[in-house]
């Protein structure tokens, strides 16, 4: 399986591991601390080798192992990197397989290494809350904020900012801030959007609470981490005391060190007039990507020379993400004439991208 690769395991192999479950994939530990693996389906032809590096600096694979799971074989790793001038080794698992419930939600999209998550949302059906109170719902004005099967409120909950959805929906929420506490079951709240009619006066399972900071962070003490809030990217921050602040109250955050996935095709060859177009002058002036479900990425011909792909349409409201995208996305080359032509796509947000196909514009000197 190596004679078309054998660079990848140059240094040889330590461990392996198969995962049959979800990709059929072949994990390889090197000696030098690399991984590798193999995506391993015969009877549909595909046998492709793929890299795995991992965020953080002087970072080593130590060891691999695959445990069944519920619905599918899971990844363990020990990992070594060093963190706050001395080598840690912690042991992490690959993430699921991302599917968004809905197709549109990116909230839960978790692509950073050695991370954690504050999931937020209400998940018991039994503890509702309810805004009660009369016409107008809209910004600025003062509701009464009822619990039902619980008591959530305190005197810490002063500033705090509550959202809701209704039952399917993801983005946008809308959101209250506390400013009262009448007492442990009831609140009086300030209105930061407008409220729709299904959520006036109705008990809501679909509530949750946003924080403006979060911890547990200690195991990547003055790293510098990146963040995904309510499925929109967030400024880097350095992890002080195990704790990260946020920009903005948030339902659902991950934190954890970045890494960079690319994609890059071998040097192609789309033929000459007079034969091969090896060695000759070419040129790629466009390229179509075809995406699904992804978001933030560049295409370009090389680290230097990449255009970030527009997500954001002119529908897109100022102040939330771009939803998730399938389709299509043309870009133009900012590179000449060369006689190497490839493509790159590169993702270095916390986000998902998944390339279905990519459809070159190239054009050969027959000269």
């Amino acid at each position: 399986m190596t004679l078309l690769a054998q660079h990848l395991t140059r240094s040889g192999m330590k461990e392996i591991v198969w995962q049959q479950q979800p990709w059929a994939a072949l994990w390889v530990v090197c000696k030098d601390g690399s991984c590798v693996a193999l995506t391993y389906l015969r009877d549909q032809d595909v046998i492709g080798w793929h890299r795995h590096s991992f965020g953080g600096a002087d970072v080593k694979a130590i060891s691999a192992t695959a445990i069944p799971a519920a619905e599918h074989d899971r990844l363990w790793l020990a990992i070594e990197r060093r963190i706050g001038g001395s080598s840690k080794r912690h042991i992490e698992y690959l993430a699921d397989e991302f599917w968004p419930e809905p197709a549109s939600a990116k909230d839960a999209a978790f692509f950073v290494d050695c991370g954690l998550a504050y999931d937020g949302w209400n998940g018991d059906p039994g503890k509702t809350l309810a805004l009660a109170g009369g016409p107008p719902w809209t910004v600025g004005q003062s509701k009464t904020l009822a619990a039902a099967g619980h008591t959530p409120f305190g005197v810490q909950d002063v500033g705090r900012v509550y959202r809701f959805r209704r039952e399917g929906e993801v983005w946008p929420a809308v959101s209250v801030m506390v400013q009262f506490v009448q007492d442990a079951a009831t609140a009086l709240v300030t209105l930061l959007d407008d409220i729709p009619a299904s959520l006036q006066g109705t008990a809501v399972a679909w509530w949750g609470r946003a924080v403006t900071e979060v911890g547990g962070l200690q195991h990547l003490e003055g790293e510098t981490v990146q963040l995904l809030a309510d499925g929109a990217t967030h400024p880097d921050r350095t992890v002080l005391d195990g704790t990260v602040a946020l920009d903005r109250p948030s339902v659902v955050v991950q934190a954890g060190l970045a890494y960079e996935s690319r994609l890059e095709t071998l040097d192609l060859e789309a033929g000459a007039a007079d034969g091969t177009a090896m060695a000759r002058p070419r040129r790629i002036h466009r390229a179509a990507v075809r995406l699904f479900g992804s978001l933030g990425c560049e295409i370009g011909y090389e680290p230097g020379l990449l255009e970030e792909v527009p997500f954001r349409g002119a529908t897109t409201p100022m102040g939330s993400s771009p939803a998730l995208f399938t389709g299509d996305k043309l870009v133009n080359f900012p590179k000449g004439w060369d006689r190497a032509a490839h493509v790159l796509v590169r993702q270095r947000q916390p986000l998902p991208l998944t390339v279905v196909a990519i459809a070159p514009r190239l054009t050969t000197n027959d000269g």
